[in-house]
């Protein structure tokens, strides 16, 4: 009997081992990953929603787009960016891109054949007309037909003015009893008087108004000859609005005399003299009517 116990009592030893084995095993085995199947492609990568918003269509952000530098933030966008994604800063339009820094744009410089990567081309004259690329560029002229460019007038420079003393001086008036003031000119190169009234002509110039001061002193008569009215102050000289300016063209250099209402004409520009003044001319081109004040050499002249 006591052998019989032994081999039950090891037989349920056995069993209850064998029975622990058989749990360590499932848990085991339950532990092992299953294969996941990858057939599917895997979906592809959308930006997010507001950076699509922020390039306005461009969508391109996470390809391998031609890049620039973004205004104002510095960061690597597309070219054709509206906004930078990452700031929300506007950017120049594409007709305001300028990779090479040269002042012309570069829709501008790619439709007359330059080079937008070359800011030496600015200062070049392809069509030998006088004026650089960058010139025609600012006066919306054309860089490659030399019949088109800029005014002339850009290229003038005041040099001085040589004056010349108006020949008649109004030395004074007086009134007569009926109303009528005679007024007093003198001639000192000739030592002559001439007295007159409004609307009379004298030496070539005619009487047209006056203006009396108030405090008696700065009294003022006004002359009209060829078309052009000159001031006279009371006992002084005038300036004879025909003095004479002398100018420069910074082409070739060339010098040029002009006079009150005279008509310049530089290629195929023409321009009337409004004006000399002690530090300018005033030119108008007849054409268009612009007006130009030329003025002196400026540090990039010459």
């Amino acid at each position: 009997m006591k052998l019989n116990f032994d081999w039950l009592l090891f037989g349920g030893l056995l069993t209850v081992l064998l029975l622990s084995c058989g749990i360590a095993f499932t848990n085991e085995a339950a532990e092992v990953p299953v294969a996941v199947e990858r057939e599917a492609p895997l979906p592809k990568f959308q930006p997010p929603e507001d950076v699509k918003i922020a390039m306005d269509g461009v969508g391109r952000l996470f390809t391998g787009s031609l890049r620039v530098v973004a205004v104002g933030s510095a960061y690597p966008i597309p070219y054709e960016a509206k906004v930078c994604p990452f700031s929300n800063i506007p950017q120049p339009g594409l007709d305001q891109l300028d990779h090479d820094g040269d002042g012309m744009t570069d829709d501008w410089e790619k439709r007359f054949g330059l080079d937008r990567y070359n800011k030496a081309d600015a200062l070049s004259d392809a069509d030998g007309d006088g004026f650089t690329n960058l010139e025609e560029f600012k006066a919306s002229t054309d860089p490659l037909l030399a019949a088109i460019h800029p005014p002339y007038a850009g290229k003038l420079r005041f040099v001085e003015r040589k004056d010349i003393d108006f020949p008649l001086v109004f030395q004074g008036f007086m009134e007569q009893s009926d109303g009528t003031i005679i007024f007093q000119l003198n001639n000192p190169s000739t030592g002559k008087s001439h007295f007159a009234a409004i609307g009379d002509a004298v030496e070539h110039v005619v009487l047209q108004r006056f203006k009396m001061d108030e405090n008696g002193r700065d009294h003022r008569l006004y002359v009209m000859r060829d078309g052009i009215e000159i001031e006279l102050l009371r006992g002084k000289t005038a300036l004879d609005p025909e003095s004479t300016a002398e100018l420069i063209n910074i082409l070739d250099r060339t010098p040029i005399i002009v006079t009150m209402g005279a008509l310049l004409s530089l290629h195929n520009d023409k321009y009337t003299v409004l004006g000399v003044y002690a530090d300018r001319v005033l030119l108008k081109d007849t054409a268009s009517g612009e007006v130009y004040d030329i003025v002196g050499f400026t540090g990039g002249d010459r």
